[in-house]
């Protein structure tokens, strides 16, 4: 069974709660008709195990009523709007001691937005919960031990299989009810050096060379493709409010550097760039050492959407707007520089 509690397909199904006609509990997120989609989506899941006891199973459900709850948490308001139904489904769940059970998300507990408000959110958006609940007669294993280590999804991949009897092909993960080295490296569980935070960095702001190059970046995505409507951008800034720019040593004379920085219009955007400074090309070749490899804006950049029709087009889910919008600014949305 795949549940998927996001996009219905249904003229009765509405994005937001608070759709006009829809007396519903703003406390509750996406609705399908008078129930929270969550709802359904969890009683279709207990249906399933109704339907089949005692059969080795699978569900798998997908839920985004939390992380796209308004009004989004800038300002550290926590979204609990999941909390009851999960409540509800795990007290109705059939075979619960028969059943292993994962939690996952794509980061913990705070929201995108409230990233530009603390380090420490900026800190703590790196480390995506996990959750796993086993039946007895499986045991823990080194479960308990393997809490404070490094892991990833990668492993959980590893450890759901083993559950089954199987063994997975994969070189980066770790069956989580064996030992995990506690001297485990970013490079050894695949995790991208831009999200490690055991990392060897120095709190140091970029060569200005990698600031030229994400704001290239960034106008390439917005003002070339749209110039009439999309405003260049210019750096005005370091957002140190938000933590600190380091630099990722990856061997002498090569880094990565994150920094953030602040434009005009007041857009706020996380940049990582890799340099090799052994390069000793002239200036005008210097871009050849510098590689960007994301740049993402972290204030909310829906109204952007009024500035250019052509970038709004772009492909993206119902109820969002196109990503490529956070690269794309004009006074009509956010007022003069």
């Amino acid at each position: 069974a795949r549940i998927i509690a996001k996009l219905a397909n249904r003229k009765d199904f509405h994005y937001w709660n608070h759709q006009p006609g829809l007396n519903f509990d703003k406390n509750r997120g996406f609705c399908m008709g008078s129930k929270q989609a969550s709802d359904v989506a969890l009683d279709s899941v207990v249906g399933f195990f109704e339907a089949y006891p005692g059969v080795p199973k699978l569900s798998y459900s997908y839920f985004e009523e939390s992380h796209w709850w308004k009004p989004v948490s800038v300002e550290g308001i926590y979204s609990t709007v999941l909390d009851d139904p999960f409540e509800s489904f795990f007290r109705r769940l059939p075979e619960k001691e028969k059943t292993a059970i994962v939690l996952m998300s794509d980061h913990g507990f705070f929201f995108w937005e409230q990233r530009i408000k603390s380090p420490m959110v900026a800190l703590e958006h790196r480390l995506p919960l996990a959750v796993l609940k086993l039946p007895a007669n499986l045991g823990n294993g080194y479960l308990n031990d393997n809490i404070w280590k490094l892991t990833t999804p990668f492993d959980m991949h590893e450890t759901l299989l083993s559950i089954i009897g199987q063994t997975g092909q994969s070189d980066l993960g770790l069956n989580l009810l064996s030992h995990v080295p506690q001297s485990r490296s970013c490079n050894a569980a695949g995790i991208p050096i831009k999200y490690c935070i055991c990392a060897n960095n120095d709190r140091v702001n970029p060569p200005q060379i990698l600031i030229d190059a994400a704001m290239t970046f960034i106008n390439s995505k917005g003002h070339s493709r749209d110039p009439n409507f999309c405003r260049r951008l210019s750096f005005v800034k370091f957002q140190k409010n938000i933590t600190e720019n380091y630099q990722i040593h990856l061997a002498p004379g090569e880094s990565i550097y994150t920094f953030f920085i602040g434009t005009n219009y007041d857009r706020i955007f996380e940049c990582t760039v890799y340099y090799n400074e052994n390069d000793k090309t002239n200036a005008k070749q210097a871009v050849s050492r510098v590689r960007v490899q994301s740049v993402q804006q972290l204030s909310h950049y829906t109204p952007a959407e009024v500035c250019s029709l052509k970038l709004a087009k772009d492909p993206h889910p119902p109820g969002v707007v196109a990503k490529s919008l956070q690269y794309c600014a004009c006074p009509e949305a956010f007022g003069s520089e």
